[in-house]
């Protein structure tokens, strides 16, 4: 199409806002400052070095060398998002004056040409870029100061993205880059729906938009790459999709209220995303205005508004059986809900994408404070080369703070034989979540994996909020064959061992408001060891809350006495002060199925029974006042 032809088309049609697939606009943002900010400042993002946005100036591939996830985003034209986002709002011609240079500068340098190693045709990049590219041609044919040569470079090369976005072989159906391909595809189309081919683009997005949805979320609308970020990030970009009308609402927007109910879930008391995988310990407080306006069901508003007061919704867990989870959110303090109860079980694995060595691990939070936590993302950098050791282990990144919060000690799960849970070789089990539920006021979930094919691993969580949590893990090998058991413990960055406090039975850690008591309930284990923060021989006792971040951490070990084809832990973590084994000893039958435990505090004596036969689960609870104290009831 002749662009004089094109202008006269844009020219009868409003100028639609651009879609903002990417969710990158800060909440409550003044979009006019911060694109002026980026005008005058450069643009930065992620805590990467800040890009003059001159032409000449940008790292379009020195940025590789730095980070590929900075790459991406400078292949992806978030450079000038800002500019593009502020056009939408207020029309200064500045906005899009800017932003034609470099766009242009890319399709000299880039065109249609891949080269090994770039991100300038990186799947997700290519689906991101589309929606903006066809904004910036839309904006830019209504201004006099873009002229036909620039309009003709630009046309063509949204030509070369809806060719290489038409490629069936180019979409990642098996991965939220799809989604993202697949939403800047029907962006595009949809603007530009008068140019050839376009239209059939349109049908086809939505087609592919319909498959990945489906794919993508289980039927109880949890993302299936094992992150809640990511379920976050692709919720926002839901949204956008749902207010631009690039796809059908009737359709789209029942699957988005059941996901976003889902995701209230994986939201801590204290308002940050639970990090499972390759998740950042995102803080997503918001003010009620904006809550509201950000979010479309009551319960994820409460969870996020910062004053929010009461019970954030009727039920105090959730069990997620089809995708593999287990929550629980019990109110402690009526006038604060951060001070809920917080468990998050995550028995899932789907596939590779974005899943750790966490089989069955799980975080823990009370009185608004990380007790146990999961390691986090760190960032994805320092790509293997197939056939290296670590990719053999099921690693993609070689960082060594890349392989720590990947690895299966740097979350709170069992280890055999000091190696990380194969993600590689073994096959994806989708839930391992057997049973949960609460039984005499206490909240269960039991989970069931394989390791090295014939070591079986039952894990049970018993869960009373306010006081107690105890961790059961019952190990077999069907082959007889002799292992190193431990059982890793990842606490909260406030807490600290308190060597006085603590016994060769017992370890007591302080945090900023809680302590906690970890004590052994059953026999063949050696003494708690713990890490803080260790370099060598390797990394130990961190966590990851941010990009390219690290804080240290208390890490705990318990580890079985020796090398054996069977093992059991019963571990106790406790809010009383003074808890320890009651005697007599508990008792934990050979095959698992029968676990009678019991423990003392300062003024009660607590047993917890559990029959877990597989044809039904049972649980009991009983306490009583140890004579010369006052029961805590």
């Amino acid at each position: 199409m002749q662009v004089p032809v094109l202008r006269g088309e844009l020219a009868r049609l409003p100028l639609r806002p651009l879609e903002d697939l990417s969710g990158w606009k800060p909440d409550g943002a003044d979009l006019i400052a911060e694109a002026m900010a980026v005008l005058d400042r450069g643009w930065q993002r992620r805590g990467f070095p800040r890009v003059d946005l001159a032409p000449g100036k940008i790292p379009w591939e020195s940025s590789r060398e730095v980070s590929r996830s900075w790459s991406y985003y400078i292949h992806s034209w978030d450079l000038f998002l800002p500019l593009l986002l502020a056009y939408s709002q207020e029309p200064r011609t500045v906005f899009i004056e800017r932003a034609l240079p470099i766009a242009l500068e890319w399709i000299e340098r880039f065109g249609g040409r891949d080269q090994p190693d770039s991100f300038a045709w990186y799947d997700m990049a290519v689906g991101m870029r589309s929606a903006r590219l066809a904004f910036l041609i839309d904006a830019g044919a209504r201004l006099p100061s873009c002229d036909d040569g620039a309009l003709e470079q630009l046309v063509s090369s949204l030509e070369e993205h809806r060719r290489r976005l038409s490629d069936e072989q180019f979409i990642q159906f098996e991965s939220n880059h799809g989604f993202y391909q697949a939403a800047g595809q029907a962006a595009m189309a949809k603007r530009f729906s008068f140019l050839p081919r376009m239209k059939q683009a349109l049908v086809q997005a939505n087609e592919r938009f319909d498959r990945m949805l489906a794919q993508q979320f289980t039927s109880e609308g949890v993302h299936r790459e094992h992150s809640p970020d990511y379920h976050r990030m692709l919720l926002r970009t839901l949204r956008a999709l749902i207010d631009a009308e690039l796809f059908d609402r009737e359709t789209i927007e029942p699957s988005y209220l059941v996901s976003e109910e889902a995701l209230s879930w994986f939201v801590y008391p204290h308002r940050s995303m639970v990090n499972f995988g390759d998740s950042d310990a995102r803080d997503v407080a918001l003010h009620s205005d904006n809550a509201t306006a950000k979010w479309s069901t009551e319960r994820m508003r409460r969870v996020v508004a910062r004053r929010s007061t009461g019970p954030v919704g009727d039920d105090e867990w959730r069990g997620f059986p089809e995708s593999g989870y287990f929550v629980v959110r019990a109110p402690l303090d009526p006038d604060d809900p951060t001070h809920d109860g917080y468990l998050a079980f995550n028995a899932a694995f789907h596939s590779r994408t974005h899943k750790h060595s966490d089989n069955l691990s799980f975080v823990l939070a009370e009185g608004g404070e990380p007790i146990l936590i999961d390691s986090g993302r760190y960032g994805y950098y320092g790509r293997l080369d197939p056939g290296s050791e670590l990719w053999k282990r099921g690693f993609w990144y070689g960082d060594p703070a890349r392989v720590y919060v990947e690895s299966t000690r740097a979350h709170n799960c069992v280890e055999v034989d000091g190696v990380s849970h194969d993600r590689r070789a073994r096959r994806p089990y989708g839930s391992a979540l057997l049973r949960h539920g609460q039984q005499d006021g206490v909240f269960f979930c039991e989970g069931q994996v394989y390791y090295q094919r014939s070591v079986r691993h039952a894990r049970v969580l018993a869960y009373l909020p306010g006081e107690w949590l105890v961790v059961f893990d019952w190990l077999w090998d069907n082959l007889k064959r002799p292992h190193e058991f431990r059982q890793y413990f990842t606490f909260g960055p406030t807490f600290r061992v308190d060597p006085s406090a603590s016994e060769p039975d017992r370890l007591v850690l302080a945090g900023k408001r809680l302590r906690t008591t970890l004590v052994s309930l059953a026999d063949g284990v050696e003494a708690f060891a713990w890490v803080r923060g260790r370099t060598e021989p390797d990394l130990a006792g961190w966590w990851s809350p941010a990009e390219r971040k690290l804080e240290e951490a208390t890490q705990v070990a318990i580890e079985s006495t020796e090398r054996r084809p069977h093992h059991t832990f019963a571990t106790l973590i406790s809010l009383a002060e003074g808890s320890r084994p009651s005697a007599p000893s508990s008792r934990i039958s050979a095959s698992g199925r029968s676990i009678h435990l019991r423990w003392i505090d300062a003024a009660v004596e607590h047993r917890l029974a559990i029959k877990r036969p597989e044809e039904k689960f049972e649980l009991g609870y009983r306490r009583r006042e140890v004579p010369g104290g006052d029961e805590r009831v």
